[in-house]
C-alpha cells in the first residue's frame, strides 16, 4: 500500500516568512504591573549549570550614558500559561551605555546557577527605570521559528504591561544562555536580509547523523523567479553532478513555496549535502538569517543544530561554494521518515561540532 502524506511532515530547519521586530525598553518595568520587556521561555532536557547570559542591543536612543541599568531576571513559570511566575531564581543588572549597537551585551558571566531539567524558566530583560527619552531597543522576534528543533527553546514572549499579560512569538528574540557543558540556547540569528539579486544557485548546506528520508522542501519567498531545486553531495560544485534536479512550479504571491520531490529521497548519515535553488531571473531569496560578525563565540554556539554544517551556501561565481557558517537560509527539508536503526539503540539526528 502506498504511503500517503497529508501536507508533508516535519520541516528541518523550521521555515517561516517572518521579519525581525524590536521593542523599546522605554517604560519603567514592574513585574505583573507595567513596563515593556522581552522574555525567553525555555526548558532543559538535563540538569545544567548556567554560566553566561547574553542580550542583543539593537539601538540606544537619547543620551546613552543615562541608559545605565538594564535589568535581567530568571523566574519560574507562572500559574497563568505563558506568564513568568513570582519566584526569582537569579537576577542582575547591566550597563549598556558604553556599548556601540548593534552588539551582543554580556548581561552576566561567571555564573554558577543550577537549573533543573523538565522545568520551565523565563529569562526576562527590561528596564526598571525606563523612560521615553533615553532607552535601549532590543529584538523581540528574530531567527527561525521556535520548536523542538531549536534545542530547549519553547517561546519568546514580550509585554507592554509587566507580564500581567504577554504576546508570544514563535521565533526566539535576542537572548542567549550559555552553560558549563559548552552549549548555548537562544536566538542567535538577529539579522534578516535579502541576498544579492542574481541567478546564482544558493540554499542550505546540511548534514544528518542518521539516515533520513526526505519528501520535499519549502522556502520563504518574495520573488517569483524560483525555477528548480537540486540536491548536491558535498564536493560537487555548482552545475555539477547532483543527487536530484527537478523543476519547481512558479510561485505567485505565496509567503511559503513548497515542492514535493518526484520520489522520496534517502540521504546518508554523516554525508554533507546542499539543498540548492535555481532561478529563471534575478532573485534574492531565500532570505538570510544571520548573526552579526561580532557575535561572541558562546552566542554562536546557539546556531541551528549546534553544527556549522547547517548554514547558508551560495555559488561563489568561481566554480565553488561560499558557506556562510554564521547564517541560515529561510528554507527547509520536508521529512518523510527517520528509518529505524537495526537492533534499536540510541539515535542522534544532529551531531554538534561547536565551531
Amino acid at each position: 500500500m502506498a504511503n500517503l502524506f497529508f501536507g508533508g511532515g516535519i520541516v528541518i530547519p523550521p521555515t517561516a516568512n517572518i521579519s525581525v521586530s524590536t521593542i523599546p525598553l522605554n517604560s519603567a518595568y514592574t513585574y505583573d504591573l507595567a513596563g515593556n520587556a522581552i522574555a525567553f521561555r525555555f526548558m532543559l532536557n538535563e540538569d545544567l549549570t548556567l554560566t553566561d547570559i547574553y542580550g542583543y542591543l539593537h539601538t540606544l536612543s537619547g543620551t546613552a550614558a543615562n541608559v545605565n541599568d538594564l535589568n535581567w531576571k530568571i523566574r519560574d513559570n507562572g500559574a497563568v500559561a505563558g506568564i513568568p511566575g513570582t519566584s526569582v531564581i537569579a537576577s542582575g543588572t547591566y550597563d549598556p551605555s558604553g556599548d556601540s549597537p548593534p552588539v551582543w551585551m554580556t548581561l552576566a558571566s561567571g555564573l554558577s546557577q543550577a537549573l533543573v531539567k523538565q522545568k520551565i524558566y523565563h529569562l526576562i530583560l527590561a528596564d526598571a527605570d525606563g523612560n521615553g527619552t533615553d532607552y535601549a531597543t532590543v529584538v523581540r522576534n528574530g531567527g527561525i521559528p521556535a520548536g523542538t528543533l531549536i534545542p530547549s527553546v519553547e517561546r519568546n514572549l514580550y509585554t507592554f504591561g509587566g507580564y500581567n499579560s504577554a504576546g508570544i512569538f514563535k521565533s526566539p528574540g535576542g537572548l542567549v544562555l550559555s552553560f558549563s557543558d559548552n552549549t548555548s540556547i537562544g536566538g542567535c540569528y538577529t539579522v534578516r536580509s535579502a541576498v544579492a539579486n542574481n541567478t546564482l544557485e544558493r540554499g542550505l548546506k546540511f548534514q544528518f547523523d542518521e539516515d533520513v528520508e526526505v519528501l520535499g522542501c519549502n522556502w520563504s519567498l518574495s520573488s517569483t523567479s524560483f525555477s528548480g531545486v537540486k540536491i548536491y553531495e558535498d564536493g560537487n560544485n555548482p552545475g555539477g553532478t547532483t543527487v536530484l534536479s527537478e523543476a519547481t512550479s512558479t510561485a505567485t504571491g505565496e509567503l511559503i513555496g513548497v515542492h514535493y520531490f518526484d520520489g522520496i529521497q534517502t540521504l546518508t548519515k554523516g554525508k554533507v549535502y546542499r539543498l540548492i535553488f535555481t532561478y529563471s531571473a534575478n532573485g534574492n531569496d531565500p532570505y538570510d538569517w544571520s548573526m552579526i560578525t561580532t557575535a561572541p563565540a558562546k552566542v554562536q554556539l546557539a546556531r541551528f543544530a549546534r553544527n556549522s554544517n547547517w548554514c547558508y551556501t551560495v555559488d561563489n561565481g568561481a566554480g565553488g561554494w561560499t558557506d556562510r557558517v554564521t547564517s541560515l537560509p529561510s528554507c527547509g527539508l520536508i521529512m518523510a521518515n527517520f528509518p529505524a536503526v537495526a537492533g534499536g539503540g540510541g539515535r542522534v539526528l544532529f551531531k554538534e561540532n561547536n565551531l
